[in-house]
């Protein structure tokens, strides 16, 4: 994006001074946009996990309770505008994660998450065992369970 900012830039406008603007923050948003993937990635974690109540909360303080407000007081109280709204989207998505991030590390109890999914595997095990038709190899698979 940052390469090809003025060719990014033209798709949305044409207007001269608003061209300008795209692409002198085209920069920030890029950023936006690997630190949000980063986000977005752990909370996919989190939703394999099944906690995807968790996972909507923090994405909606990290939003909703910081990024939100942030924007609005930079943009508009400081008056840095579309920088103030990038640099809050930024700091919203940079909490998410970081909020994402604790929860995953700190907060789960992968000893339990491991038996839940070695349980899960060993029920979709068996069914998958009933297709197998080969005697000794459906041995050999159910030994190692």
């Amino acid at each position: 994006m940052v390469l090809y900012r003025d060719w990014v830039a033209a798709l949305f406008t044409n207007d001269p001074q608003l061209l300008t603007t795209v692409t002198g923050h085209l920069k920030w948003i890029s950023l936006f946009l690997v630190i949000h993937g980063i986000g977005m990635s752990l909370g996919g974690a989190l939703r394999g996990m099944g906690k995807q109540s968790v996972a909507t909360s923090l994405i909606f303080a990290g939003f909703f309770l910081i990024g939100h407000p942030l924007s609005v007081i930079l943009c508009f109280y400081v008056g840095l505008g579309m920088t103030g709204i990038t640099l809050g989207f930024i700091t919203g998505s940079l909490s998410m994660g970081l909020l994402i991030y604790i929860s995953i590390t700190c907060f789960s109890d992968w000893e339990a998450i491991s038996k839940n999914v070695r349980k899960k595997h060993l029920v979709d095990g068996a069914e998958q065992l009933d297709s197998v038709e080969n005697n000794d190899l459906k041995q050999g698979l159910m030994n190692q369970h």
